[in-house]
């Protein structure tokens, strides 16, 4: 009897000694959820306060969101239309190329041209 006597008060003081913790563990729960509700309380404050700012704020950041996408299909068609022109002068070069080579061969041609007839009108008059 007196060893299941001892083994009751030793339960006892751990029943006694964990209600003591959860006492302590709800009071500190307490002071927390106190705490938290300030903290809710500050930030409802202070965005009644700002929600003016906050409002005009999002407004610029979805123009700013906007103008980018639009800035964005701008950027497109200049890198198009650059890549147009880029391949509209790189024609035109070797069109200037082509056309140097054919002034170089008719000049070529009417120096041949002009020996040619420099040389039969020498023929001519020596005979």
């Amino acid at each position: 009897c007196n060893e299941a006597t001892d083994k009751l008060e030793e339960v006892n003081k751990v029943i006694a000694d964990l209600r003591k913790q959860l006492a302590e563990a709800e009071e500190k729960a307490a002071k927390l959820n106190a705490e938290i509700s300030k903290h809710k309380e500050s930030i409802v404050t202070v965005r009644s306060k700002f929600s003016r700012q906050l409002g005009r704020l999002e407004k610029k950041e979805q123009s700013v969101k906007e103008h980018r996408a639009d800035w964005e299909a701008e950027k497109q068609s200049l890198n198009k239309a650059k890549e147009a022109h880029e391949a509209a002068m790189a024609a035109h070069s070797e069109e200037m190329l082509s056309r140097d080579k054919l002034i170089e061969d008719i000049t070529a041609e009417v120096k041949i041209a002009r020996d040619f007839e420099e040389i039969i009108s020498d023929k001519l008059n020596d005979s």
